[in-house]
């Protein structure tokens, strides 16, 4: 009965995955382990899309692309350069943690996670906090 039940948890997750790599065109949040789920993060993260793009060789618009941002230092993309004068100085890196903090509030997680309490972002509010905020950090974990 347990291998039936681990079989359907499989096959469903398999559909799922496919699902959304047809949506969008291959990229496809993989599981990680983490506090948050990174297939529901992608839904999430749909109203990031107006000014950052998610695909390995996408273009860097308003915002940079988020494509391998965990584990990048932060304000280090190559090829983007409107990061606030605060963000270019940071020396911290992308972690589920600071990726959760700055989607719930990159106005308050600059001042934290830079230790300035004057820094500032040119983000605007996002206010995707708790569960949602753990998810996109999952989903933005995954694209690698």
């Amino acid at each position: 009965m347990k291998n039936i039940w681990m079989m359907a948890l499989c096959v469903s997750f398999m559909l799922v995955c496919q699902s959304a790599k047809a949506a969008d065109k291959g990229v496809v949040p993989t599981p990680v382990s983490s506090a948050g789920d990174a297939i529901n993060g992608k839904h999430q993260a749909k109203r990031c899309k107006g000014c950052h793009s998610f695909n390995s060789g996408g273009r860097q618009m308003t915002g940079p692309n988020l494509f391998g941002v965990y584990g990048r230092t932060a304000g280090k993309n190559a090829g983007f350069s409107k990061y606030s004068g605060d963000l270019k100085k940071a020396t911290f890196v992308w972690d589920e943690a600071s990726l959760a903090a700055w989607v719930c509030s990159s106005k308050e997680a600059i001042k934290a996670l830079t230790g300035n309490p004057a820094a500032k972002t040119r983000m605007s509010v996002q206010k995707k906090c708790g569960t949602k905020g753990q998810d996109i950090a999952a989903y933005l974990k995954s694209l690698k």
